[in-house]
This record gives C-alpha cells, sequence and structure tokens, in this order.
C-alpha cells in the first residue's frame, strides 16, 4: 500500500498506530481504498473484520465484521467517529489492545 496512491488508507493505519497497532493486534490482509482501509483480525468477540470508512464531514465509519465461510454479518458499527476515537472503538469492540 503506497501512501502515494491511497492516502486515506495510509492515514488511517497511522491513526490507528501504525506498525505497533499491526504488533499488538495481529491486523494483517490490509486493503486500502480510496475513502478508507479495511482489514483482518484475530477473531476476538465473533469480529474477525475491520472496514473503515472516510465520511463527508471528516469523521470515519467503523465497521466490525463477523465471517462465517461466504456469509458476513456486522457485529457493530460506529458513526461519526473521530481520528483520536479510533483506537477507543477498536479496544471496546474487540476488546484487542491497540498500544501499550
Amino acid at each position: 500500500m503506497s501512501a502515494a496512491t491511497l492516502p486515506v488508507a495510509h492515514t488511517i493505519l497511522d491513526q490507528l498506530g501504525g506498525s505497533r497497532f499491526v504488533a499488538m493486534t495481529g491486523a494483517k490482509h490490509f486493503v486500502g481504498r480510496v475513502d478508507g482501509l479495511a482489514f483482518r483480525i484475530p477473531r476476538t468477540n465473533g469480529v474477525s473484520q475491520v472496514s473503515i470508512t472516510l465520511a463527508g464531514d471528516d469523521t470515519y465509519t467503523v465497521e466490525f465484521i463477523a465471517m462465517r465461510g461466504a456469509q458476513l454479518r456486522v457485529v457493530a458499527k460506529y458513526e461519526g467517529v473521530y481520528c483520536d476515537q479510533l483506537q477507543g472503538v477498536m479496544t471496546d469492540a474487540t476488546v484487542l489492545r491497540t498500544q501499550l
């Protein structure tokens, strides 16, 4: 994922904590989008995927998704999340610590 080609996705990962976030949560299989970022995490509280999308008002919509086979189900959805709330929302929904 290049910061030049997907600046929003790169910014979201930086706001989550970058490589420290990846190490603390075990996040992997990152997919950058023009308006957001999606990734997988070890199954915690039924959640195995996370999707973060930038909204028009400069906040984020964060969806926590459970995947069973080919079926996807949104377990929790947070709208209007500011960048400084991303780590707290991750911990609330998944109980995964995002920082030391």
